[in-house]
């Protein structure tokens, strides 16, 4: 699947998919990489702002978390943290 960023460069052979209960705002790549992808998300006033998305973890530890976030103060947002390789395991098995 690809991504939804143009922040985050590909590695050769890395491929992307959605996080489940996350889907369209974060992805993990069978290289360990985990970033947000580009959304809008709504301001105080009620407009909509982008958020852009970034590389949170860059792979290559094992025992790396990473916390993703839903939501803000605004509409009462939730987060939770996953190992990285937990999410690699479920979304690519071997």
């Amino acid at each position: 699947m690809p991504r939804n960023t143009s922040a985050v460069k590909d590695l050769p052979n890395e491929f992307w998919k959605d996080i489940p209960e996350w889907e369209d705002s974060y992805q993990v790549s069978n290289f360990s990489r985990v970033c947000s992808v580009d959304r809008p998300i709504p301001t105080i006033d009620g407009r909509l702002q982008t958020h852009w998305g970034k590389l949170l973890i860059k792979g290559q530890d094992d025992k790396q978390r990473v916390r993703l976030q839903k939501g803000g103060r605004i509409e009462g947002g939730i987060s939770k943290s996953y190992l990285v390789r937990d999410l690699v395991t479920l979304l690519f098995p071997s």
